[in-house]
């Protein structure tokens, strides 16, 4: 998605300007970013944050409402400020503004799917049975 790519293109740019602790680095993001629902912590080679990626494309979710961004914005994967949002130093990761941290591809396409409900494809089924397939097929590919 040409805006998701700017985004990272932007904040990987930023990165190299920001100065002094990793959180203030991390706040000073959140501030210049500033997006409305919240940060991906992802990585274009992740298989797994490509599920999230690609929700944010089928929605049509701008950069401005969740932006996407590299770990190493923080000091990576083992940094002090991201172990600190996600204890078990995996991505992705989404952060709301309010602080939640959502850990887990599954968890976070979930939410994203729920929180732009009637933009683009339906992608979670409401008859019961099919969000059951549809539950089994997710969870054995990611196993």
């Amino acid at each position: 998605h040409p805006s998701m790519v700017a985004s990272f293109v932007l904040v990987s740019c930023l990165s190299s300007l920001l100065r002094g602790p990793l959180v203030a680095r991390s706040r000073l993001l959140m501030t210049a970013v500033s997006p409305s629902v919240g940060t991906l912590y992802d990585v274009p080679v992740s298989n797994n944050g490509a599920r999230c990626r690609m929700v944010l494309s089928w929605l049509k979710v701008s950069a401005s409402e969740v932006a996407v961004v590299s770990p190493a914005l923080l000091g990576g994967l083992k940094s002090e400020a991201y172990l600190e949002a996600n204890p078990q130093g995996k991505m992705p990761l989404l952060t709301t503004p309010a602080g939640e941290a959502i850990p887990e591809s599954d968890t976070i396409c979930r939410f994203l799917c729920a929180t732009f409900a009637g933009r683009g494809p339906q992608l979670i089924p409401t008859d019961p049975l099919e969000a059951a397939r549809s539950d089994r097929i997710c969870r054995s590919s990611s196993q």
